[in-house]
């Protein structure tokens, strides 16, 4: 079921965020996009604009005022008479994205896979577990998503941290590129995007099984959401 789904992988996905060094009073990070674990060192696959993004915030780390985060949840825990959930903010000991890309064959993608790897601060927190087997995408699979749409906005509702968990969307998986096969180069997916969920897993409903990993493709007709695998880079077809 999504529910124990989402139980499951809700561990592994962190966000991305900018605080500033200089806040007079303690305040919620400015969520920027999302991540998730895929290895237990420490290490998470996200987006190249999200890196990107990070970049440009922080500026010169020597002379910036900014300091860039990944906010970790931890389970929801009973603590006198209370239940309680801990965001934990860990730092970032470095990021790496891609700078060059070509295929041995024709390549079906966008020019530039959107994907990159940071390490944080922390060992321990459960990896995701990696689909790899061929044909394990299939047009009008059920998936899900989860991470964090509008950045910290949707957090603060309220005009206060209202809620602090990654939010779950749910859909099929629509196409294949650039067309079924076993190992396709990559795929779109039915849901609705809105900025900060860059970076999110695509899971599978009714397994905590990672298909590949979120970014936003905008056309002035048809908003789609393209993804590759994000452990792998990009997938060539085997011909079969």
């Amino acid at each position: 079921m999504l529910t124990d789904t989402f139980s499951t992988i809700r561990r592994s996905i962190i966000a991305f965020a900018i605080a500033s060094k200089r806040a007079s009073t303690p305040s919620f990070p400015s969520i920027i996009g999302t991540g998730f674990v895929i290895d237990t060192q420490g290490i998470v696959a996200t987006n190249r604009h999200v890196v990107l993004k990070l970049e440009e915030k922080l500026g010169d780390p020597e002379t910036s005022d900014n300091v860039a985060l990944a906010l970790t949840f931890s389970e929801v825990q009973r603590a006198e008479g209370a239940h309680v959930l801990t965001v934990l903010p860990i730092s970032l000991r470095r990021w790496d994205k891609l700078t060059t890309f070509t295929s041995s064959e024709d390549f079906y993608g966008e020019q530039m896979p959107d994907i990159a790897f940071a390490q944080i601060a922390v060992s321990g927190l459960p990896a995701a577990s990696l689909v790899t087997e061929p044909g394990s995408w299939t047009v009008g699979t059920p998936i899900a998503t989860a991470g964090f749409p509008l950045g910290t906005q949707a957090l603060a509702i309220y005009e206060r941290v209202n809620q602090v968990a990654p939010i779950l969307c749910s859909g099929v998986i629509a196409s294949l590129f650039p067309f079924p096969s076993p190992r396709p180069h990559g795929f779109t997916i039915d849901i609705m995007t809105l900025g900060g969920e860059s970076g999110s897993p695509i899971f599978l409903a009714d397994s905590p099984q990672v298909l590949g990993v979120r970014i936003e493709v905008y056309d002035p007709m048809v908003h789609y959401q393209q993804v590759r695998d994000a452990w792998a880079g990009v997938r060539i077809p085997d011909g079969r």
